[in-house]
Parts: C-alpha cells; sequence; structure tokens
C-alpha cells in the first residue's frame, strides 16, 4: 500500500531590495534651478524615484529621494537623472542600501540672459520650463520671452540688432517709412514654445498713431497684427509662434502744420484795416554746407533732417531733398554729412 501524501503549493514571497538614497544640489550654468521641479530616477524609462527641488538642492528632507527597487533586481543598473523631464546626462549604479550624494547640471541656461542693446548671442542652448520662462533683455531696446507649458529646450541661433546696411535690398525701408528700431531674432528647435517680443522706439517727429511693428518674409516687410502699442512706455509689444526673421518697428514722420503769419494793415481815412496773409522765411544762421542738409529748412540740422534720410535711404532719384552732397544717391555719405552739421 502506498500512503498518497497531499502536496500544498506555498506561494514564494519576494523580499523588495534596500532602496538606493541621492541627494545634492540641481542647478543650471546661470544658476541654480527655481523651486518646485521635478527630480526623476530612472531606469529604462521607468521611473524608480523622484523629489522636487528647492533652494537649488533635492532628496532632502520632507522630500527625499529613494530609488526603490521592489523586486529585489536593480541591483547594478545604470539610473539616469532627470530634471523638469529634461535628461541631466549625469547617472549613477544601483546599490541596495546605498547612500549618495549626486550633484545635478541641467544642460543649456535657465531664466533672464541680460546683455547690452549692440550685443550679439549666437548659438545658446536655454532650457524651458512651464515655471520658468527664459527672457532675454538687449538693454532696454527689446526684451523677448520664450515660455512653454511643458518642458523643452531651444536654441537662441541669432538675436542681433539691425544696423542701416541691413536696410536694402528686399529689406529696403518702405516708402514714406521711417525705421524706429529692428532685430534679426532666430529661435529655433524648441517644442510648443510662445514668443513674446516687447520693442523700445523713440517717438520724436513721428507720427505715433502709424508706429507699427512689422517682419520680413523673405521678400518684403509684412505688418505683425495684433500688437499693443505704449505710448507712455514707448514700446510695441506682439507675439509670434517661432522667430525666424528679422523684426522692425516702423512709422510716419509727423506732418508739420504751416504756419502763416497774418498782419494788419490800416486803411486810409479812418477805414477799418483789411488782414493781409504774408509768407515768412525763417531767417538762418546755417553755413552754406549746412543749409544743404537742413531738409525742411527750418533753420536747424535735427531729428527731422534724420528722418528725411531715413524715408529717403537708398533712393537714387534725382534732385532728392535727403540727397545732401548731390551725388546723385541717398547713403552714408549723406548721413555722415548730416551728422558733421548736428545742431539739435
Amino acid at each position: 500500500m502506498f500512503l498518497l501524501l497531499p502536496v500544498t503549493a506555498h506561494a514564494v514571497t519576494v523580499t523588495p531590495g534596500i532602496p538606493h538614497q541621492f541627494y545634492g544640489t540641481a542647478s543650471f550654468s546661470t544658476g541654480i534651478t527655481p523651486d518646485g521641479l521635478t527630480v526623476e530616477a530612472k531606469i529604462n524609462s521607468a521611473v524608480i524615484g523622484s523629489s522636487v527641488t528647492k533652494d537649488g538642492k533635492y532628496g532632502y528632507n520632507p522630500n527625499l529621494l529613494f530609488a526603490t527597487d521592489p523586486d529585489n533586481s536593480r541591483s547594478s543598473q545604470t539610473i539616469h537623472f532627470f530634471v523638469s523631464g529634461i535628461d541631466t546626462g549625469q547617472t549613477a549604479i544601483f546599490a541596495n542600501g546605498g547612500f549618495n550624494s549626486l550633484n545635478l547640471t541641467v544642460p543649456g541656461t535657465i531664466g533672464t540672459i541680460t546683455k547690452t542693446a549692440d550685443d550679439v548671442i549666437t548659438n545658446q542652448s536655454v532650457t524651458i520650463t512651464s515655471s520658468a520662462p527664459t527672457v532675454i533683455k538687449m538693454g532696454d531696446s527689446v526684451q523677448i520671452t520664450v515660455s512653454s507649458q511643458s518642458n523643452t529646450s531651444a536654441n537662441i541661433e541669432t538675436v542681433q540688432k539691425l544696423s542701416s546696411t541691413s536696410y536694402t535690398g528686399g529689406m529696403a525701408v518702405m516708402s514714406g517709412k521711417t525705421v524706429l528700431n529692428g532685430y534679426e531674432i532666430k529661435i529655433t528647435d524648441g517644442s510648443n514654445i510662445s514668443i513674446s517680443v516687447v520693442m523700445k522706439y523713440d517717438a520724436t517727429g513721428i507720427d505715433e498713431s502709424t508706429i507699427k511693428p512689422y517682419r520680413f518674409n523673405g521678400t518684403n516687410w509684412v505688418e505683425i497684427t495684433p500688437y499693443t502699442r505704449d505710448t507712455v512706455a514707448k514700446t510695441i509689444t506682439f507675439s509670434v509662434s517661432s522667430a525666424q526673421t528679422p523684426y522692425s518697428i516702423f512709422g510716419s514722420p509727423a506732418v508739420a502744420a504751416a504756419v502763416t503769419p497774418t498782419t494788419s494793415s490800416g486803411g486810409g481815412g479812418g477805414g477799418g484795416g483789411a488782414a493781409v496773409s504774408t509768407t515768412s522765411t525763417i531767417p538762418t544762421t546755417l553755413s552754406a554746407t549746412a543749409q544743404k542738409v537742413d531738409a525742411n529748412k527750418d533753420g536747424k540740422i535735427d531729428v527731422l533732417d534724420f528722418n528725411s534720410l531715413m524715408v529717403n535711404w537708398g533712393s537714387t532719384s534725382a534732385n532728392n531733398v535727403a540727397d545732401f552732397n548731390g551725388d546723385g544717391k541717398v547713403d552714408v555719405f549723406d548721413f555722415n554729412l548730416l551728422m558733421i552739421n548736428w545742431t539739435l
């Protein structure tokens, strides 16, 4: 006789591995990370631990970062570290019960980039998060804000002030307009970004109601809409989905009202005086050379003459009012003559 004993199956319980703790600083090349950014430890794209930044650090109480090992199978595997979804490029080897300080550096810059109006930015990588847009300040001439609802990066390919020689060929200033400000702005590689541009202008001698922003589309200047004109701050604000072209502000010179003084001449025999219109000529103390630069003949060389030069820049028409040296074209030599005789 055989005695058959029942066989009972017992479930095998896996003991979790001891977590590996990490802590340290988190920073960008331009400074520490903002508070509240998520720091994640990943193995093969799986998140195995997380923390948030505070005062440029992560992994400190109460937001400790423990890389977990629930199946006791992660020992010796490579951990990758991310800040707000951006790969820092830094790694560590998982060790059960490990306890390590690891300082994280996020590639690119974040926050505000401050330059002078005439500085040039080329090929600068920036990191953008939903809580930390990138702000580019070129003196008080232009401010560019690049923001995103998600974590991304972008390349500032070019930010550079347009010189007077930039406005040639297809980029020539539109007839009857004056350049008030202009920048080459190229920001590429970003996904789901929005770009807001605030440009400063000087309205001296300009009809402020005509001041508008334009972009160059490769062939000609096209007005940007919508836009906001702040006549107190003297700024134009507009938004674009991508910045890959020159942008400028143009305005039309103000038209001065002609003044015709009137004098009264008495009539004979006690009769009433009749109003007689006369035209007066503004006296000038300008030299003969300077009078050639006085485009509006008001007896002084100032911004109104400069506006005439800009409106006619590049013109080769005969007897042009801005052709100060009479060589048949309006160019840098006329500009130099204007500066030599500047009296404002």
